[in-house]
């Protein structure tokens, strides 16, 4: 082989070891970087990355030590403090008119004390509502409401036992109601001095209660009624 051939050869080896070594690929040289990742990628895209450290998650969100995810908390809302002043006003209204028919036209004296008992600390209760409803711009009825009226009709129309017993019947279930009541907005409710109403009046509904179901126990009312009126 002529000179030029040998070099011809060379440079064809030469030639062709570039390529496989292009083909098969040299690894990279230690100084090189690694394409960094998309910000915009979402979690879940890349498997060892910590969804705490999402930027998109709002607050709240974030999972507890247990890796479940917390509920976002209850934001405490004046409305609502607002509606228990309007109901329980409504409440006062009401059982003062009833506590008044109660002893006129009560048959046992049971029934005649527990409705002047009525009247003495729903017109009590009231009165330490004012303050309060202005505070928050509330306006506090000055009658019976639709209901509390037709149910005044109803009871009017009874006399002697068949009275003592409806009469105690509503107690009793409008009671129970009216605590239910004062214990959610000592639960929820956001504006301190209406809590502490709510606080300073459930014993004295709680006794009313208790008052209400022992005379009915001496007349054979029980609680079954609706409360309508009171709520």
């Amino acid at each position: 082989m002529t000179l030029n051939g040998k070099i011809t050869a060379r440079s064809v080896l030469a030639g062709g070891a570039f390529v496989v070594a292009l083909i098969l690929g040299a690894p990279q040289p230690s100084g090189a970087q690694m394409p960094q990742q998309n910000p915009s990628q979402t979690p879940g895209q890349y498997p060892n990355q910590n969804p705490s450290q999402n930027p998109n998650r709002t607050p709240n969100q974030f999972p507890d030590q247990t890796g479940n995810q917390q509920s976002t908390r209850n934001t405490p809302n004046p409305q609502t403090d607002k509606n228990f002043i309007k109901k329980v006003a409504q409440i006062n209204v009401d059982e003062q008119k009833l506590g008044e028919l109660a002893q006129q036209k009560g048959n046992s004296d049971a029934v005649k004390d527990f409705g002047k008992r009525m009247v003495d600390d729903h017109s009590n209760a009231e009165s330490q509502l004012k303050d309060v409803a202005q505070k928050q711009g509330v306006t506090l009825p000055a009658r019976a409401d639709s209901k509390a009226s037709k149910f005044e009709q109803q009871l009017s129309a009874k006399s002697g036992a068949q009275f003592d017993q409806a009469y105690l019947k509503h107690m009793i279930a409008g009671h129970k109601k009216a605590i239910a009541l004062l214990k959610q907005e000592i639960r929820s409710g956001s504006d301190p001095d209406v809590k502490s109403y709510a606080q300073n009046t459930l014993p004295t509904i709680q006794e009313h209660l208790r008052m209400a179901q022992q005379a009915a126990g001496k007349t054979g009312a029980s609680g079954s009624a609706t409360g309508a009126g009171l709520l």
